[in-house]
């Protein structure tokens, strides 16, 4: 099988787990793949005719649907101050193992069976499977939202998929979720003052609105409308009081835009 065969499963099964992991931890994903696997090869390594062309097509698709886990892992578990050199490491481990493994299949296929190889991409298969069982249920598979709107637990959907549940990062919102601190190196260091300290408004004297009215008004009707359609979708499950407030932040920016998204809020709910 040339390169070029290889092709089709790469993309499909890269565009569909992408898609994924965007939207669901890492773990519920990435297991269920992993251990697909063990399953696959050891059909395939007691198939023959057409099941174990299919069954190679299957697996096929899921290993080369884990590719993408590696590099988000990196980005979701490594510390920023580390990430490029374990990315190194990965791509220097990566084609090290892939050399070796392409030199090596050539003579254990003829001295030891396509079987038998088969049965040994199983076993591989599964300690991948429990190791994976270690990484942290928990961790999101987007990242934050920055602003006023930010991200929380993924909530199903009218069709079955996931939607990413938002609150507005304010203390008196009944269903704000609780933040937890941020890695020690990412906090501030200590300011060293002397004399008085007092609290200022940082919001006084500033304008949060002009500048958001200029961009949309530089929208063409159809950008506009893509605008409403997909604010509209993203605060379809969000409490009224949080679209209440935000319909009128977007008002003051522009009444057309305020309009526009509350329009578009009544078709999709």
């Amino acid at each position: 099988m040339a390169w070029q065969d290889l092709m089709p499963y790469t993309v499909g099964a890269f565009v569909m787990f992408g898609r994924l992991i965007d939207r669901y931890p890492l773990k519920w994903i990435y297991l269920p793949i992993a251990g697909s696997q063990v399953v696959l090869f050891a059909l395939a390594s007691q198939a023959t005719g057409w099941p174990l062309y299919a069954a190679m097509l299957a697996f096929m698709v899921f290993v080369f649907g884990a590719i993408p886990f590696i590099d988000a892992m990196i980005v979701r578990y490594v510390d920023d101050r580390l990430r490029s050199r374990v990315s190194g490491m990965r791509l220097a481990v990566s084609f090290g193992v892939s050399s070796l493994a392409v030199y090596l299949l050539g003579p254990t296929v003829k001295s030891a069976g396509f079987t038998t190889l088969l049965v040994v991409m199983a076993l591989i298969s599964a300690s991948t499977t429990l190791c994976h069982r270690l990484l942290v249920f928990g961790v999101p598979g987007g990242g934050a939202t920055p602003g006023a709107i930010g991200r929380g637990a993924a909530s199903p959907g009218p069709s079955g998929g996931a939607r990413p549940r938002r609150y507005l990062t304010s203390p008196s919102s009944p269903q704000a979720p609780s933040v937890e601190p941020g890695p020690p190196h990412r906090h501030l260091p200590p300011l060293r003052i002397s004399g008085d300290a007092d609290r200022s408004d940082h919001r006084a004297g500033n304008d949060d609105y002009t500048q958001a009215g200029n961009l949309f008004r530089l929208l063409p009707a159809d950008g506009k409308a893509r605008l409403f359609a997909n604010i509209a979708e993203t605060m379809r499950d969000v409490p009224d009081f949080i679209v209440k407030r935000q319909l009128e932040h977007f008002t003051k920016a522009d009444p057309a835009y305020g309009k526009g998204v509350a329009q578009a809020l009544q078709h999709v709910s």
